[in-house]
């Protein structure tokens, strides 16, 4: 049995609630199990790591060292907590063991590609992502307009712009494989509405609203179109899919430039936030 270890802020959160069920009901979840976790802080009203522990029948270690020294493959969580990722999983990159580290990569782009430069330099199997990347309904769409040049793409989604938005910026990033070159915001506080200009002709929109299901659409200047009403594919287990594969090739499932795009993407929106019908530049991003 290969072992992964956990290593969150703390671990009574929806993802570490939910990842090692869905690890166990993989297509290997034979070969694979959350053996050990360890987090830095508990929260009051939530559950103790220890208790977490105990309900998960997982091991809590007592230090990060021991954890990584003791795990084959390596998963920090913390998805409310981006501000931790950097010191959370830099002892982890240093170990050389395949690394996941939980959405969003990091709370900006600079941290992003020191995250993303500590890996390079040890040689660390690595990649970050949104489950949202994941989604069949974004496959569906790439098989249909393959070879077409698209000219528009629009997702929207639920939650608050600030944890929520990561999930389009994946979504844009993954379907037109290209950095953005500026945003501008068009909407109102409570329902941004970010307009992308990805160059060539090619636009997108991303809107955030509080209980609006995912959606994604896509227009090919072929005047041939993809539409999803609803993203509804069981995105998380296929993204866990894809982790344990990354963990057994230690092939990352797409190139590390797509994360910083879409870091990039992120740090202009949030500034654009305040500056309504301004363009606001995104940082480049070679796409090599």
């Amino acid at each position: 049995m290969k072992k992964i270890g956990f290593i969150d802020h703390f671990l009574d959160e929806w993802h570490a609630e939910n990842y090692p069920r869905w690890i166990r009901e993989s297509s290997v979840g034979d070969c694979y199990s959350v053996a050990h976790a360890w987090a830095e802080t508990e929260v009051a009203g939530k559950r103790t790591n220890a208790q977490w522990c105990e309900a998960h029948g997982v091991e809590l270690v007592a230090t990060l060292d021991e954890l990584i020294e003791r795990s084959d493959y390596l998963v920090v969580l913390a998805p409310d907590n981006p501000d931790r990722h950097e010191a959370l999983v830099l002892p982890a990159l240093a170990s050389g063991k395949p690394t996941y580290l939980d959405k969003p990569l990091a709370p900006n782009l600079a941290t992003t590609r020191r995250i993303l430069g500590a890996a390079r330099d040890y040689g660390t199997p690595f990649f970050s992502s949104s489950a949202l990347r994941f989604a069949g309904e974004l496959d569906e769409a790439r098989a249909k307009l393959a070879g077409m040049s698209l000219e528009y793409v629009a997702t929207s989604g639920g939650g608050n712009f600030t944890s929520y938005a990561v999930h389009q910026a994946e979504m844009l990033v993954a379907l037109t494989g290209k950095p953005a070159l500026r945003v501008k915001q068009c909407g109102t506080v409570n329902a941004p509405l970010l307009m992308v200009d990805f160059g060539g002709g090619l636009l997108a929109t991303m809107q955030v609203m509080l209980g609006a299901p995912f959606r994604v659409s896509a227009v090919a200047d072929s005047n041939q179109s993809y539409h999803a009403a609803q993203i509804q594919a069981a995105f998380f287990p296929r993204f866990i899919e894809a982790m344990l594969s990354f963990f057994e090739t230690g092939e990352a499932p797409f190139p590390s430039w797509q994360s910083e795009a879409v870091m990039a993407l992120l740090d202009a929106a949030f500034a654009g936030l305040e500056r309504k019908d301004d363009w606001i530049p995104v940082e480049p991003v070679q796409a090599t």
